[in-house]
């Protein structure tokens, strides 16, 4: 596995990749995989281009995504399927990001305050799509949902 993964506790079910024009030799690292990857190389384009493109390529129900200056630590997934699994009609597991300084190899992580995620997220200062696990059904209606105001809007 990727170092980056740092070997995570929970076994994908499929990992997929969006390389959208990368010039660091991640393509040869990504096709080392050989199978166990699904892997689509292209232009930059862009990384809700990337997000976009990876969720219509994904067969799961949970997406869980990871940039390439991303660690993904080994309980992150494993913590939030538990989380799922106590509140079934959750879209979206949260958990604050941990901000890792290479320079000075010193890590700072926004501590929860409550139970409230509207009060932590605010707390928090920045939003990270990759601290978070995502129901894809819920994705791709917001996705529709976003489509179809901007088209009733263009209308108006």
């Amino acid at each position: 596995m990727h170092p980056k993964c740092h070997r995570s506790n929970v076994s994908a079910q499929r990992i997929v990749v969006v390389d959208d024009g990368s010039t660091d030799g991640s393509q040869n690292v990504i096709r080392s995989f050989g199978d166990r990857v699904r892997s689509e190389f292209g232009p930059n384009r862009g990384s809700n281009f990337a997000r976009n493109r990876l969720v219509e390529l994904s067969r799961g129900n949970w997406l869980s995504f990871l940039d390439a200056d991303d660690y993904l630590l080994p309980e992150k997934i494993e913590r939030q399927m538990e989380a799922v699994e106590r509140n079934r009609d959750v879209a979206v597991v949260s958990s604050p990001p941990i901000e890792f300084i290479e320079k000075t190899g010193k890590t700072y992580q926004q501590t929860f305050e409550d139970d409230d995620l509207l009060a932590n997220y605010i707390g928090w200062g920045r939003f990270s799509t990759t601290a978070c696990l995502w129901k894809k059904e819920a994705s791709t209606r917001l996705a529709a949902g976003i489509k179809i105001n901007r088209s009733a809007k263009s209308m108006s």
